[in-house]
């Protein structure tokens, strides 16, 4: 049994633990609370450097991609490939930056398969995506469309925004060439995608041109319909970079 003395003893020590631990709590709320903060900025930090890194990404992609052109390199290694599969390739590539558009996919059903080099087509669907991410507005429509015209597959992808003036639009195939409208708005960029683009395509047998008016800015593509012999063999857009 405890003695009288034991018990005050008993008592006090007990009360100073309650007393240790209440503002114990308080601080585990202030530090739980910090932590969230801590963790949000972090979020932030890294989707900073995600976008810094996809960028840098990019622009690598863009300067290699620029040196075969002059060195007379950009050869296409042909094989037959069905243009969603392409497309889709290219979307998975930008994912993060069309979470904040609304991406329309509008292809025709009677399009045939095309004699294109994968890796090259996902340049330039790369390429002029991304242009229509940069000069759009958030929450704004990206529409690709793909349709047959006789001998040729004519495909095209608009965004709405700040119309292309007419003083830029005849070199804005240029090599280095920016647009005030890319200039004023502060988008980073080389001046070297849609040079890409075009050699690209021509090396394709195709054409390229850029339409922009009332808001809405449209790059078309052509390209040609060849021969399918009965023995070729459909290929997947693997050797696209970064695709599986």
């Amino acid at each position: 049994m405890l003695q009288a003395s034991e018990s005050k003893v008993y008592v006090v020590v007990l009360a100073g633990t309650v007393a240790t631990f209440v503002p114990l709590r308080y601080r585990l709320y202030a530090v739980t609370a910090a932590l969230s903060v801590a963790a949000v900025q972090l979020v932030v930090i890294l989707s900073g450097v995600r976008e810094e890194t996809g960028y840098l990404s990019h622009l690598v992609d863009n300067l290699l991609d620029m040196s075969r052109v002059e060195a007379g390199a950009l050869h296409p290694h042909r094989e037959w490939h069905v243009l969603e599969e392409l497309v889709e390739a290219a979307i998975r590539r930008l994912a993060p930056s069309l979470q904040q558009r609304q991406l329309r996919i509008e292809l025709a059903d009677d399009l045939p398969t095309l004699s294109v080099d994968a890796t090259e087509m996902h340049m330039v669907l790369v390429n002029l995506l991304d242009n229509a991410v940069k000069f759009s507005p958030d929450g704004s429509i990206i529409s690709l469309k793909a349709v047959t015209r006789q001998d040729m597959v004519e495909m095209s992808i608009s965004n709405v925004g700040q119309e292309i003036t007419s003083d830029d639009l005849p070199r804005i195939f240029d090599r280095f060439y920016r647009t005030r409208l890319a200039l004023d708005s502060g988008v980073p960029g080389t001046g070297l995608g849609l040079a890409i683009c075009k050699a690209i395509i021509q090396a394709h047998q195709g054409k390229i041109h850029v339409v922009s008016s009332a808001g809405e800015t449209t790059v078309h593509i052509l390209l040609p319909i060849l021969p399918q012999p009965d023995d070729a063999r459909l290929s997947w857009p693997n050797s696209a970079r970064g695709e599986a």
